[in-house]
């Protein structure tokens, strides 16, 4: 089966299945993708530049690309409470793009910040925070 879109991203310590039990709401226009690769530049006693970076270990030609992810949440006071408690710990996460069915769009992340919460709708049903997911993969997720 293909990904679908969803208004929703999976997030959470716990797993029904091969899905995390957790789903967050997210504003489409506030995801934003990060990729980069660890690099450390110097330069020697003569001035030359020596780069040094991390080598994808499956090919050993190509840089090793992080992915940082970045997203809109909208969510209830209460709800903004609760991820709020997620700060710095390692989870599972399937992204808002995703195909439920498959393993292979779940991955392991940590939930480095939290924005602070800002008013969605007139009523303050509803807010909105930014949060910031960096990949932790090969790490154990808390429980």
């Amino acid at each position: 089966m293909a990904a679908s879109l969803y208004d929703n991203i999976r997030l959470d310590t716990a797993l029904a299945g091969i899905l995390p039990v957790q789903t967050w709401e997210v504003n489409a226009e506030g995801y934003r993708d990060q990729n980069y690769v660890p690099i450390v530049t110097r330069r020697s006693i003569t001035g030359q530049l020596h780069v040094h970076r991390t080598m994808d270990p499956d090919a050993p030609t190509a840089p090793y690309q992080l992915t940082d992810r970045n997203y809109e949440l909208i969510l209830t006071r209460a709800e903004y409470e609760a991820v709020r408690l997620l700060v710095g710990k390692i989870l599972y996460f399937m992204p808002h793009v995703r195909d439920e069915a498959d393993v292979a769009y779940r991955s392991v992340v940590v939930l480095v910040s939290v924005s602070e919460a800002m008013p969605f709708d007139p009523m303050l049903t509803y807010w909105r925070c930014a949060v910031h997911l960096q990949s932790a993969d090969n790490n154990v997720v808390d429980t």
